[in-house]
């Protein structure tokens, strides 16, 4: 009896401890179940965290890009304005000067014969003829070159006075126009004004230098020389002459 009571007691301890073992593991299973489902919480909110985080850094980004955009763009269109500005006020200053020597009546009595080289008085300007077509007149007024029937000129004797100005010898036939470093309204009127010239002198070819730089000149010289009635043909220089810098123009 007292060896069965033993072993009983011993079954019991052994039961105890194992039974003591299990709910330790129990415990710490549903300790670590808890601690994973904890730590998968902190993951989630610090990987939520990051993504916000990223996306606040990209639309910072994409904030201060657009800044910078804006900013680039606000530039431009200022100096967009004092460019257009400096070219309305050359535009301004040329027409004042056309409708300073535009006269307001036609003399239908004017038999006067007129010649290349002649002093002649147009409006209120005085000028030298530097070509003569038809009824057509080309006249140098202070650079300028102005196209006028010759019913509105009146001979003038010629000033012994050199001017300081940069006027066409009318004796010398110019082939070739330089609109280097101008603004593209100014460039264009010289350009059309030089076509003409050499239509009312007879010249078949001329050279436009407008240089390479950013090709504003050279686009606007090609595109006027496309629809314009006197041209035949044009193309890039030869490289002696100026190659993409300049413009070689035949004339019908």
């Amino acid at each position: 009896e007292i060896s069965k009571n033993v072993f009983e007691s011993k079954e019991n301890q052994i039961f105890d401890k194992y039974e003591k073992e299990l709910n330790e593991m129990l415990n710490k299973k549903a300790l670590y179940k808890n601690l994973i489902k904890r730590y998968k919480m902190l993951f989630n909110k610090l990987n939520q965290e990051v993504t916000q985080l990223k996306q606040n850094l990209i639309r910072e980004h994409n904030e201060t890009v657009d800044q910078y955009n804006h900013l680039i763009k606000s530039l431009k269109k200022e100096i967009s304005k004092v460019i257009k500005t400096k070219e309305i006020k050359d535009a301004q200053r040329f027409v004042n000067k056309l409708e300073s020597i535009q006269p307001k009546t036609q003399n239908p009595n004017n038999t006067q014969t007129f010649e290349k080289g002649d002093t002649v008085q147009l409006g209120k300007s005085i000028g030298t003829i530097i070509g003569i077509k038809g009824e057509y007149a080309q006249v140098n007024i202070d650079g300028k070159i102005v196209k006028a029937q010759t019913s509105l000129l009146e001979k003038k004797q010629p000033k012994i006075k050199q001017s300081s100005l940069n006027i066409i010898n009318p004796q010398e036939e110019t082939k070739e126009l330089n609109i280097i470093g101008m603004h593209a309204f100014e460039a264009e009127i010289e350009v059309l004004q030089f076509l003409e010239y050499a239509d009312l002198n007879n010249i078949k070819e001329i050279r436009i230098i407008h240089g390479k730089g950013s090709g504003v000149l050279k686009e606007m010289v090609r595109n006027l020389l496309k629809e314009h009635k006197l041209v035949e043909s044009f193309s890039m220089a030869p490289p002696n002459l100026g190659g993409d810098g300049a413009t070689v123009v035949t004339l019908k």
